[in-house]
């Protein structure tokens, strides 16, 4: 049973991972398309709109620093087990 529960586990952590790789991509390049001006809008506010792209770019990146540690130190634990 135990081998269950740490298969079903792994599956939650493998999807959350995904799902964090996802929203961190989906942020860098939602904050990389404002500040290209890709995306505009009709009430040309350029200066918040700029402001609020960099806000995602950096929070994007932040999720995928966060990804990339939390698989590093998994790998670690398994490595030392």
């Amino acid at each position: 049973m135990t081998t269950q529960r740490k298969s079903i586990s792994h599956s939650f952590q493998l999807l959350a991972s995904v799902l964090a790789l996802i929203i961190g991509v989906f942020f860098t390049s939602l904050g990389v398309a404002i500040l290209a001006e890709w995306i505009v809008l009709p009430e040309d506010d350029a200066p918040m709109l700029k402001i609020f792209g960099g806000l995602l770019i950096i929070y994007g990146l932040f999720r995928l620093f966060r990804l990339y540690f939390k698989i590093k130190g998994n790998k670690n634990e398994e490595d030392s087990v």
